[in-house]
């Protein structure tokens, strides 16, 4: 009985700091748990963009195989990758 209601304290604790800690700054316009300046989302977003850049380079050239290396067959389904 005792475990049941320090379960549903630490349930309590939990929700209670969430909302605190993330859903009332959000819900008034901050962020909340976080201290990056909008440079660092910048500098982020940019990085985002070159990559972006580059995956669609690479696909135009027929250098990206869809995640897969070129030259190489997935093992079977049901058989083993290496012999037993």
């Amino acid at each position: 009985m005792t475990s049941n209601w320090l379960a549903a304290a630490v349930a309590l604790i939990a929700i209670a700091l969430t909302y605190f800690i993330c859903v009332r700054p959000h819900l008034q316009g901050r962020r909340g748990g976080g201290v990056e300046s909008r440079g660092e989302h910048h500098a982020v977003d940019r990085q985002l963009a070159d990559l972006r850049d580059e995956l669609r380079a690479l696909q135009a050239d027929g250098g990206f195989a869809g995640g897969r290396v070129a030259g190489t067959d997935p093992p079977p389904l049901g058989k083993p990758d290496r012999p037993a």
